[in-house]
């Protein structure tokens, strides 16, 4: 194990086939949304809400030094952590690879559960998550041994299909286990709409947001499409906005109804 204070930032190469590292990935998955991962490093820029959990981390890679290499150099920890808001990036070095089995749980025609075998490291979960975000509305729930996934658009469908067509992820063989025809039937099939998906998806706003926000953008369409708006006679335009502003109308109609009933 090698600790390199470079100028810009403070560099840690680690040989996994001589430490143990399954924990301390574990720790920075659960503790750093700000990592960035490329190949064999992971790069940990500084944000003041992880400030803490990186003095524990800087503190944890120094004790795995000291014990690795049996080097105590004097002040070298206090010094990695006068570095704390400097980047910190950690190479590693002869990764083995293993089998990671993921099963597809369909739940019904709009929604699938991922799950894995065992309790996978941060790379593995950062790269799948990676392939699958479209929107922050994808990914509904995960954890560090499942990702719960609803189909909303095509992108999703497209997204789930590459996964499944990779051998291996972040260096690591993968195995699955789905029922293949009835993945394949929804990913294939038409999304269901309804009047009511219909409407969010015309006004712009989740089915979450509470009847004060979506009024609100309500009324901001409305101004943008009222048919006064139009600067000329364009009579296909004035159309166009006639339209618009009547099917805004009915949509939050359809919308303020549910939310009320």
């Amino acid at each position: 194990m090698q600790i390199l204070m470079g100028v810009n930032s403070t560099n840690i190469i680690i040989d996994e086939s001589k430490v143990y590292t399954r924990n301390l990935t574990n720790f920075i998955y659960s503790n750093f949304s700000s990592s960035i991962i490329y190949k064999d490093t992971l790069t940990l820029n500084y944000t003041e809400n992880e400030h803490f959990s990186r003095i524990f981390l800087i503190k944890w890679l120094y004790s795995l030094y000291t014990n690795i290499t049996k080097n105590n150099f004097v002040n070298m920890k206090e010094i990695l952590l006068k570095r704390i808001e400097k980047p910190i990036k950690i190479k590693f070095k002869n990764r083995t690879p293993k089998k990671i089995s993921i099963t597809i749980d369909i739940i019904d025609d709009e929604e699938l559960h991922i799950y894995f075998t065992e309790y996978i490291d941060f790379a593995i979960m950062a790269e799948l998550k990676s392939i699958l975000i479209t929107s922050d509305e994808i990914i509904k729930n995960s954890s560090k041994s499942f990702i719960n996934i609803f189909i909303n658009n095509e992108n999703t469908k497209a997204n789930i299909k590459n996964i499944i067509k990779l051998k291996k992820l972040n260096d690591q063989n993968i195995s699955y286990i789905y029922d293949s025809k009835k993945l394949h039937k929804i990913l294939e099939c038409i999304p269901k709409t309804s009047p009511y998906s219909d409407a969010l998806i015309l006004l712009d706003v989740d089915e979450k947001e509470d009847i004060k926000f979506i009024e609100k953008r309500y009324k901001n369409l409305l101004r943008k499409y009222h048919p006064d708006k139009v600067h000329s006679r364009d009579e296909e335009k004035i159309l166009d906005y006639t339209e618009k502003f009547k099917s805004i109308q009915n949509a939050f109609c359809i919308i303020k109804s549910s939310k009320v009933a």
